[in-house]
């Protein structure tokens, strides 16, 4: 199985036009520099964002005996001492009965050691025998804020049933393994560098841009390998051997691409045997999961 971010949301209308109206208030910064096209393709975007239509069956109050997934892109979180955006998470996990958060792009660096500290702190205050995977690079940053990374969070009985967990050294996903009556889920959480060049208009490059993070890891580890190219290939490797023992996968996360034709994640679902549930559930794979301005 595999599936890209859930379209189920927590948010109220009035946040919803809050953020909405936030985003006008950028592109009305920006009308001065940007074309009649570009502001027209910006607004059109912003109409969309304000209707949020979810698509499929509103969520319910789930059975005792099912487990519930939610899949987020987080963009960054704020963390303090308090927990900052962390309690915020642990809150709407209890609110939507969400029994493993599934969360593409922290952007914290876990080799803050305080940080890793206090996202599990967190989590054991606000939930119930919690478990927290954070997948961080293992560059160190001055501040706590670095790009990209991915976050597993599970808790309450849930918590019992899962085996083992890690994360992947590059930090491109992180994951558990839940015991079930059919045998071992394999459950992850990962994010897909975008398919972008590793300079910018410019020609200089970004030192804090993923892409180039995970370039300089590859090569210093001897790979020749595009980010793209080696997230898929060691995704592929890291799940065959749960595949042999006969362990369903589950794969959620932001690919940064359609699952479709040649993309790279139709290549990791051929070599593993998954399928777009969401596409199966649901019938399309026309729906946004995150809004972006360029």
């Amino acid at each position: 199985m595999i599936s890209n971010n859930s379209t189920n949301s927590t948010f109220s209308n009035n946040e919803f036009d809050r953020q909405s109206q936030h985003l006008l208030d950028i592109t009305n910064d920006r009308r001065q520099y940007e074309t009649h096209e570009e502001i027209e393709q910006q607004e059109q975007e912003i109409r969309q964002y304000r209707k949020n239509e979810h698509i499929g069956k509103p969520m319910n109050r789930k059975s005792a005996d099912s487990i519930r997934f939610y899949c987020k892109n987080l963009n960054g979180l704020d963390i303090d001492r308090q927990g900052g955006d962390m309690a915020e998470i642990c809150i709407e996990m209890k609110k939507t009965e969400t029994d493993i958060l599934l969360a593409t792009e922290p952007g914290v660096c876990h080799n803050h050691h305080w940080i890793g500290e206090i996202i599990r702190q967190t989590a054991r205050k606000e939930m119930k025998h919690s478990l927290v995977a954070l997948a961080s690079s293992r560059r160190k940053y001055k501040t706590y804020k670095k790009p990209r990374g991915s976050m597993m969070i599970a808790h309450g009985r849930t918590r019992g049933r899962i085996t083992a967990s890690g994360t992947d050294d590059y930090d491109r996903w992180s994951w558990m393994r839940i015991n079930s009556k059919t045998g071992g889920v394999m459950v992850i959480s990962a994010y897909q560098e975008g398919d972008k060049q590793d300079f910018d208009d410019y020609g200089k490059k970004g030192r804090k841009i993923a892409r180039l993070q995970q370039h300089s890891m590859l090569k210093e580890d001897n790979r020749n390998n595009t980010p793209r190219e080696a997230f898929r290939k060691d995704l592929i490797e890291f799940l065959l051997p749960a595949k042999k023992r006969g362990d369903s996968v589950l794969i959620m996360g932001d690919f940064n691409e359609v699952f479709e034709g040649k993309s790279g994640m139709m290549e990791v679902a051929d070599a593993l045997a998954l399928v777009d549930i969401l596409d199966v559930k649901l019938g399309t794979q026309k729906f946004g999961t995150q809004y972006t301005m360029r």
